[in-house]
């Protein structure tokens, strides 16, 4: 039985207990060609052979995400994620890409 969504009681909550997906599996990679990583895996949580790594890998290698936790350094590949959250992470790879501006520091008030 999944959980019954508040906002949208039609859809099942993604990731809560007893939802799809939210049995500690995960969904199945894409079909296309993992991204190259260097170096072992940064996430203690993420070992080299959980099916998500490369992804995971390179979001920290290219300074999208530093994790969850700094010590140990954890991402929680499986722990939901607030939109506000996936705002951030998509800000950071647009900066990353070059599709925007970096941030300038705020203006000092008069």
């Amino acid at each position: 039985m999944n959980p019954v969504n508040p906002v949208n009681p039609v859809n099942p909550v993604v990731g809560a207990p007893g939802a799809p997906g939210a049995t500690g599996t995960p969904a199945t990679p894409p079909s296309f060609p993992p991204p190259a990583v260097a170096g072992p895996p940064h996430f203690t949580d993420v070992p080299a052979d959980y099916p998500w790594y490369p992804w995971i890998q390179k979001l920290w290698e290219i300074g999208v995400t530093s994790g969850e936790t700094l010590t140990p350094p954890t991402f929680g590949p499986n722990d939901l994620m607030p939109r506000w959250e996936a705002a951030v992470f998509i800000i950071r790879v647009l900066q990353v890409a070059g599709l925007l501006p970096p941030v300038p520091p705020p203006s000092p008030r008069p």
